[in-house]
Parts: structure tokens; sequence; C-alpha cells
């Protein structure tokens, strides 16, 4: 019997994107490619508890409390200077916490090693374990422009979203045998077909009215509850508003208060959930940020996003991205967001594009591997 090829996907918990993006080809893989065997690892949790919480923490730190320094570093890092700080980086947790991380792949022993971010990557690149350093390496863009962060020597492919993203990581050093547009990974449940009367039913929304989804990202960084509590009395319309909270306690027990406040609109509550599919299926706009993935869930299910507060840096990109391929829009203050909303809602989203995509971009991704590791 023909052995199995291995593939190692490697995820880093800096922000939410990274992590769903590589569950996504997880969960495509396990579905479609039996011939391959996939190990999907979260990098953070092999290494010392210390790295862990410098890069968790702080990435989660300079986006909500200095989000004008992210953006400095998010620019300073596309330099060559910017790498070579992550190049020291990458050097320390090889000398002192990787061991584990190491251990884990050398037994594994892959044939191809799959990463959602860039970090893995410079630490692979400088490791002395044989599987680490030797193995072919992919790295998956998760945002709609690219960052020299994500170029390296060492890295054999880059799945890229777009052509534009093509053409970025090509200047930056990439070759073009190199490049394959893939688009952004997401779960294969976007690509199923559900009944929106039935999910509807679930979910106790009631029928005739328009139906506004509120994300706050997936630490619950946004303060959403704020922008609710102003739709009721900035739009005039029968209205169900469904708002997730994401890992953000304190925020899913204030939209909890909200809820019992409201009187002109009907707000369900939810926290962390994993039928964000359906939530989004069963909305006619959907409010977030621009993170790469949810950015890409809604031009996939074909659903208006409207932006607001996008990150500096990745998120502004995405945000431009959107505005761009007329996906929906982005709202620079309160007026602007309440002014595109009433648009939305009044059906004035017969001007936005929709996208035709039939194959997942996880599954094209696994196609191009299996050629390569066959």
């Amino acid at each position: 019997m023909k052995q199995k090829k291995k593939l190692l996907i490697i995820s880093v918990a800096a922000g939410s994107g990274h992590i769903r993006a590589a569950e996504a080809i997880y969960k495509e893989a396990k579905m479609a490619h039996p011939h391959l065997s996939v190990y999907h690892m979260e990098m953070t949790d092999f290494v010392s508890s210390t790295v862990k919480k410098i890069i968790a923490d702080s990435y989660n730190t300079l986006i909500k409390n200095f989000p004008s320094l992210w953006k400095f570093l998010y620019k300073s890092t596309d330099k060559s200077t910017g790498a070579k700080a992550i190049s020291e980086l990458s050097w320390f947790i090889n000398k002192f916490n990787a061991a584990k991380f190491f251990s884990l792949i050398e037994n594994f022993k892959p044939d191809y090693i799959l990463t959602t971010h860039f970090l893995p990557a410079h630490v692979l690149c400088r490791s002395s374990y044989t599987y680490c350093s030797t193995t072919p390496l992919g790295v998956v863009l998760t945002d709609y422009a690219a960052h020299n962060l994500w170029i390296h020597p060492a890295v054999s492919d880059y799945f890229v979203p777009t052509q534009e993203v093509k053409k970025q990581v090509e200047k930056m050093g990439a070759k073009k045998f190199q490049t394959h547009i893939t688009g952004i990974p997401i779960q294969p449940v976007f690509f199923e077909k559900k009944s929106i009367p039935r999910l509807k039913d679930k979910f106790k929304i009631a029928t005739g009215k328009k139906v506004l989804l509120v994300l706050a990202g997936g630490e619950g960084l946004i303060p959403t509850d704020k922008v609710i509590e102003k739709i009721e009395t900035s739009i005039h319309l029968p209205l169900e508003v469904i708002a997730v909270a994401g890992n953000n306690q304190h925020l899913y027990k204030k939209f909890l208060k909200l809820k019992k406040r409201l009187r002109n609109i009907s707000l369900h509550v939810f926290e962390w959930t994993n039928s964000i599919d359906e939530l989004m299926r069963i909305s006619d706009v959907i409010i977030s940020k621009s993170g790469g993935i949810t950015t890409t869930e809604c031009i996939t299910l074909q659903k208006p996003i409207l932006v607001i507060d996008p990150i500096p840096g990745q998120e502004e990109a995405n945000a431009q991205f959107i505005e761009k391929n007329k996906f929906g829009y982005v709202a620079s203050n309160h007026e602007e967001l309440f002014l595109y909303l009433e648009r939305l809602l009044l059906g004035g989203s017969s001007s936005l594009r929709t996208s035709s995509k039939k194959i997942s971009s996880a599954e094209k991704i696994l196609r191009i591997l299996s050629r390569n590791i066959s």
C-alpha cells in the first residue's frame, strides 16, 4: 500500500485569521484529499509561555490601544531593516524556546510544510533540524496586500489572493513560477448550500425585516455596542440586528444589557460561534472589521460589507480592496456609517459587485500541493 504524503500546516495566534485559514485548509484536506496525512499545529502552543505571551498579547495590545504604533511597525517592517528585526526574533525563538516545536516536526517528518503566518517560515529556515530546514515550504497570504516579511529565499511557494498581490510578491523578490493565485482559504462550509428560511427559523429571525449582522472581530476588539445603540436612533426601518462579540466576554455582557434597553430594533446576541456562515447567509448587510478572512467570507456569500475601524496596515489594505472592487463601503465616521447602512438596507447593494467563486481557495492550494509532493 502506497504511503500517504505528509502535510504539516502551521499557524500563529496573532489575530484569529491565520488560525482560521489553517483550519480551512486542514478541513478541506481531510474531506477531499485522503491521500494526504495532515496535521495542523498552532506554533505558539509549542514554544515557551513567555514567547507565546509576547506574540499573542503584544499584537492585541498594539492594535487595541496603540494603533498608530502598530501602523508604524507595519510600515517599518515592510523594509529590509524590519526583516532584520524578525530575523533576530527568529534566532531568539530558535535558540531558547522552540525545542518542542522542532521535535514535533522531526517526529512527523512532513513532505511539505505550509504556514499561514510569516513567523514560522523565518524560524524554520534558521533551524538546524533536518526536516525543519530542508522540507519544501509554502506560505499562504491571508490579506489583500503583500508585505516584505512574507518573502524569504527558502520559501518554495507563495499562495496569494489576487493578481495584484502576485505582482507585489514578485516585485519583492519571489519568482513567477513560485506564486500561485488561489484566493484566501475559508472554511468549506461557506461553499455548501443552505436554506435561508430554515436558518431564519433556527435563529428566530422575523421574516419581512431587514437583517444586519454586526461583527466585533475574533477577539471582540471593536466597541460595536455603541454602534448598535446609535443605529436604533439613526436608522428608521424595521430591523433585526445580530451582534457577535467573539471572545470578548465584557462586550458580550454589554450586548445583553443593551438588548434589554432597545425598543425599536430586535437584537440577537452571540459569543464566539461556529455558525458564522449561517448568520452571514441570513443577513442583508454585514458591519465588520476588514480582516482578510472575514472579507473573503462576505465576498463568497455575496454579502455587502460595511467596514469600520480597520486596523492600520493590513486591514486598511483590505478595506481599499473592498472599495476598489465594489464589494462594500468603508466608513470613516459614524455619520458615513449610517448613511451607507441606510443606502444598503434600502436596496442600494445592486451597484456592488458579486463573486462567482465555485472552487474553494483551500482546494486550489491542495491541488497545487498534491502535484508538488506526489
